[in-house]
C-alpha cells in the first residue's frame, strides 16, 4: 500500500495544536473511514482518469501543477511503487463548486507530496469514493473532471 500514514493523522487534539487559528468542532471531526477506503479513493480516481475523466487546471494552476497532481496521484496509487504520507484523514467542509454546476460542500484529506514539502488536499465526493479536485495552495485547484 502506497499511502503511509502519519501517526497523528486522525487525531484531534494534535489537529487543534497544529491549526490554533482554526475553529475546528469536537467529535465526528475525522470522518469514520478507514486507510484502505482512503487507499480505495485513490485507486478509483486513477481507473476513472484512464477511462471517462482528465485533470484540468483551475485558478492559478498550469501544465505544471497537472502533472505534479497526476505524479502524486500515481504515486498513492496502491499498484505504483510511490509512498505519499497521509497527514491528516478526511475531515472539514468546504463549498466548491460541483462537477455538474452549482455549488457543494466537499470533504478532504491531506497528503504529503514525495517531495516531502508540499502538502496537498485532495477533497473527495460526497460517497467519498473519488477525488474530485486537489489543491496544493489556496487558488490553485486541479479538478477531475468528466469528458
Amino acid at each position: 500500500m502506497p499511502l503511509v500514514f502519519n501517526p497523528n493523522y486522525n487525531k484531534l487534539a494534535v489537529f487543534r495544536q497544529e491549526h490554533q487559528g482554526v475553529n475546528v468542532p469536537g467529535d465526528g471531526f475525522f470522518a469514520d473511514v478507514s486507510r484502505k477506503d482512503l487507499q480505495n479513493i485513490i485507486d478509483n480516481t486513477r481507473n476513472s482518469l484512464k477511462k471517462k475523466r482528465t485533470l484540468e487546471p483551475h485558478g492559478n494552476a498550469n501544465g505544471a501543477t497537472v502533472a505534479q497532481a497526476a505524479a502524486l496521484l500515481k504515486a498513492a496509487d496502491s499498484r505504483e511503487n510511490g509512498r505519499i504520507t497521509v497527514v491528516w484523514g478526511i475531515h472539514q467542509d468546504t463549498v466548491n463548486q460541483a462537477r455538474g454546476g452549482g455549488l457543494k460542500n466537499y470533504q478532504h484529506f491531506t497528503v504529503l507530496a514525495a517531495d516531502g514539502v508540499t502538502n496537498w488536499h485532495l477533497y473527495v465526493d460526497s460517497q467519498m469514493k473519488t477525488i474530485t479536485y486537489l489543491t496544493p495552495a489556496r487558488g490553485t485547484e486541479v479538478r477531475v473532471e468528466n469528458v
